[in-house]
């Protein structure tokens, strides 16, 4: 019967928190609906100083109490922030409270940007974990020596958990269920909430945007010229010529300012069409193939599914507009 701490922090995402704690009181419901004793007892909402904090949506989130007025909870719960990290990560006594509790035997969990927090903490240093797709490049560069795996809705890894994306407090929650209690309590509290079991992977749902803050001109060139012409066959030496430079010094210069070498670069820029044409389209694979620039599309398929973890037809299926419309209009 583990406690459970919910740390709601200055632009915390309301639902990161009440979300959470709805779905952990449901599962709770249901566990002693099956003839068990309480699962999660209490479930608190705490802040650091008692008092309540303003969400990332303006709305107040009121604690039951602050960090220092309950007892070392056996399970703290990081929600998700949203323009608010870098004052968390200033906030000495929430990393404190964390660290100490987690050496006191908590399990710490994390959802979106609270890995951040987990990470500031020491609690991650040479060991798996995961964040939002957005924030990978950031988390890395603070966080250089933990293992970030972007492409896992969630690693558990015992005493400490990170869920990735903002509503992964879902995934969380069913998680926390399902380890806690059993897999017919995750299961049934799917069903119920109508939550997805099996999101397992972030890959489908992030989307590429090429950095352009680097203050390279040339290469920024390069990265306008492909926007245009991406669906047509280039060729590196045919990138290089834009920017005028070498080869050499073209493709070290693009590599630098981008994090993609360029073929890599293309790759991802043809990735992004080819998903807003499943998504938006009844074009088949071939034809979305063809259209993003790939003769083979054998070749399309498996760099596809490299890029986001599915093949095309069920990246479409889960993600097609064109289809909710029609669903909708039947």
């Amino acid at each position: 019967m583990p406690s459970v701490a919910i740390l709601a922090l200055p632009h915390c995402v309301h639902s990161s928190v009440v979300g959470t704690l709805d779905v952990l009181m449901t599962a709770d419901s249901l566990w002693r609906d099956m003839g068990s004793r309480a699962l999660f007892t209490p479930v608190d909402i705490v802040t650091t100083d008692g008092k309540p904090v303003t969400a990332h949506s303006g709305q107040a989130v009121a604690p039951s109490s602050s960090i220092g007025e309950r007892p070392v909870p056996d399970m703290i719960i990081v929600p998700a922030i949203m323009n608010g990290l870098d004052a968390a990560l200033e906030n000495k006594r929430a990393l404190r409270w964390i660290g100490n509790s987690h050496s006191k035997g908590s399990v710490i969990c994390s959802v979106c940007a609270g890995a951040f927090l987990l990470a500031e903490a020491g609690l991650l240093t040479k060991r798996q974990a995961t964040t939002h797709w957005a924030l990978v490049d950031s988390f890395q560069t603070r966080y250089p020596d933990v293992d970030l795996k972007p492409e896992r809705m969630l690693v558990d890894n015992g005493d400490t958990i990170c869920a990735g994306g903002v509503t992964a407090y879902l995934d969380l929650a069913l998680h926390l269920a399902g380890r806690f209690g059993s897999t017919e309590l995750a299961a049934t509290c799917s069903k119920l909430l109508l939550i997805d079991p099996q999101r397992d992977i972030q890959s489908p749902y992030r989307i590429f945007a090429g950095q352009k803050g680097h203050g390279d001109k040339q290469v920024e060139t390069v990265q306008n010229w492909l926007e245009e012409h991406h669906t047509r066959p280039i060729t590196v030496p045919a990138m290089a010529e834009v920017a005028g430079l070498g080869l050499r010094t073209f493709t070290r210069h693009f590599t630098k300012a981008t994090g993609d070498s360029p073929s890599e670069y293309l790759q991802r820029l043809r990735m992004e069409t080819a998903k807003r044409l499943l998504e938006s389209t009844n074009h088949s694979v071939d034809e979305v193939a063809e259209a993003c620039g790939y003769a083979d599309s054998t070749a399309f398929r498996r760099r596809f599914k490299a890029v986001t973890g599915v093949p095309p037809g069920r990246y479409r299926a889960r993600f097609s507009l064109l289809e909710t419309r029609l669903g909708k209009a039947g």
